[in-house]
């Protein structure tokens, strides 16, 4: 038969290693999940890096080690895995495994909102709106939750609401949403839409 090529070898190592993660199809297992992540990270597998990081930092599988999850980030991220890139950027923000350097992380989560990273976008904006590693922009800030938002992400809708609430023409420009919101049920959203009529 055909010899697999390493990148192969790696990516099914890594598909293996969340079977095992997740208990498809085999017993649910985070030592050999840890275990093929590992493996497949070594081999230079962004997932794999990836996946290796969240296991050190939950303690999934392996010892609790967010020093050694900022590293398998750093790994991932620095080959544009924009989960990683997200993860690393909220290290940098809340000094987990990292010193604090909002500057990092900022520039952390825009590399993975630019991807288009929902949760990176939400991250992102609130950055914006708390002034953390930027000058303070509520308009800025908006603009990254109704990226997330528009890809359906909770908190960004909730921010974005919230941001809706005190500037008319945030709450104007993301009416679409904030219909969408009320029509699922958020009295917030309904009042804020009452006051734009």
């Amino acid at each position: 038969g055909k010899e697999m090529s390493s990148w192969e070898n790696a990516q099914a190592l890594y598909e293996q290693g969340r079977r095992h993660m997740e208990g498809t199809g085999v017993e649910r297992n985070p030592v050999e999940a840890a275990r093929l992540f590992r493996t497949a990270a070594e081999m230079g597998h962004a997932g794999a890096r990836t996946s290796m990081g969240c296991c050190c930092a939950e303690g999934l599988g392996v010892d609790r080690d967010p020093r050694e999850a900022v590293r398998w980030w750093r790994l991932a991220a620095e080959q544009g895995y924009a989960t990683a890139e997200c993860n690393l950027g909220l290290c940098y923000g809340g000094g987990t495994g990292a010193k604090k350097a909002y500057a990092d992380a900022v520039r952390w989560r825009r590399r993975a909102a630019d991807r288009n990273l929902a949760r990176a976008q939400y991250h992102l904006g609130a950055c914006y709106e708390r002034g953390m590693g930027v000058e303070r922009d509520y308009h800025e800030a908006a603009e990254w939750y109704r990226r997330a938002a528009d890809q359906g992400d909770e908190k960004a809708i909730d921010a974005l609401i919230w941001l809706c609430r005190d500037y008319r023409d945030i709450a104007m420009i993301n009416r679409s949403i904030l219909r969408e919101a009320a029509a699922s049920g958020s009295r917030r959203a309904g009042q804020i839409l009452r006051t734009l009529e």
